[in-house]
Parts: structure tokens; C-alpha cells; sequence
């Protein structure tokens, strides 16, 4: 039996995640405006493509249900992203 502590995004859903990240994209966009200003339209480019705030059918969670190895690779993809920008946010505080 795995437990939750070796898949940490396991119970996290994409749409949480993702709003996670737009909330440090623009924590940081106080640092490195341009940057940041790039960086979060195309990740909100790549999450619309991915179906990502869709509701109902059409949104990921829904459409990988059958295949939680792919929507566990996306879910891990996002939280590495969340957790590189939580860094970069920290650092460039000081």
C-alpha cells in the first residue's frame, strides 16, 4: 500500500494547484514584472489547453479519471512549478 506522503499531489487537484501558482506568479511579478508577466500567460495558455478550470466533462480532472498515472505526471508537473516559484519568490525577498 503506498501511503500519501511519497505522492504528496495525489489528493491535490489540478485546479488547486494551478491556482496556487497564478497566486505566486504574481507574488512575484513585484520582483521581475516582465518576467513574471510572460511566464503566467503562457502557463495560463498551457493550463486552457489542458482544460485545467473547465467544468464538468471537459475539465482534466474529469477526462484522466481512467488514467490517474498521466494525471498524477500533470499534478506532479504543477507542483514542481509551485514549488520552484515558492523558492524563487523567497529568495528574491532578500
Amino acid at each position: 500500500m503506498e501511503d500519501q506522503a511519497s505522492h504528496p499531489t495525489k489528493t491535490r487537484t489540478t485546479v488547486a494547484l494551478s491556482e496556487e501558482c497564478i497566486v505566486l506568479f504574481n507574488v512575484f511579478s513585484g520582483h521581475q514584472p516582465q518576467w513574471s508577466e510572460d511566464q503566467l500567460a503562457r502557463f495560463k495558455i498551457w493550463i486552457a489547453n489542458l482544460g485545467v478550470f473547465e467544468n464538468g466533462h471537459a475539465s482534466i480532472d474529469y477526462r484522466l479519471r481512467d488514467h490517474p498515472d498521466v494525471l498524477n505526471l500533470i499534478t506532479q508537473q504543477l507542483d514542481v512549478l509551485k514549488i520552484n516559484l515558492e523558492k524563487r519568490t523567497c529568495s528574491s525577498q532578500y
